[in-house]
């Protein structure tokens, strides 16, 4: 069944006019008209007002293979569960920056007790090697 069918069947199921559709969606009678004879097909947003009206999916209202709502095919599931080779990268990177900001920290202590430049630089690389590993943990994909 067509598209086109369907909204026809749909709205007269419920009794309705073209004009009280076209009024409940907000566009005109010769927009649902168009829609009823399989000139156009509606936007989006119209799409999600038919569906919820209906009270159907819009899969259904566009799947021409599909008779009824019984007729979808199941849809696939999300990935709920994360690769361990992505966690082990995660946990790796956290592990990384939580090290580096020790290690700056213990520097700067030692910095700041003997007034030493390199204990300064070497404050400065491990900041800025933990940062990379905190960014590279943020964006690894999850």
């Amino acid at each position: 069944m067509k598209f086109e069918e369907k909204l026809m069947a749909q709205r007269k199921k419920r009794g309705m006019s073209q004009e009280e559709l076209a009024d409940q969606l907000g566009v005109s009678r010769q927009a649902v008209s168009r829609w009823e004879l399989g000139a156009t097909l509606p936007d989006a947003p119209n799409l999600l007002k038919l569906s919820d009206l209906f009270e159907v999916t819009v899969d259904y209202l566009l799947r021409d293979d599909c008779e009824s709502e019984s007729d979808l095919p199941p849809t696939k599931k999300a990935r709920c569960e994360i690769p361990s080779n992505e966690k082990k990268s995660r946990k790796l990177y956290l592990v990384a920056t939580v090290s580096f900001l020790i290690a700056a920290a213990a520097f700067l202590i030692a910095a700041i007790d003997r007034m030493n430049i390199y204990l300064v630089l070497l404050v400065l690389a491990d900041a800025i090697l933990a940062s990379v590993f905190f960014w590279k943990y943020c964006n690894t994909k999850v």
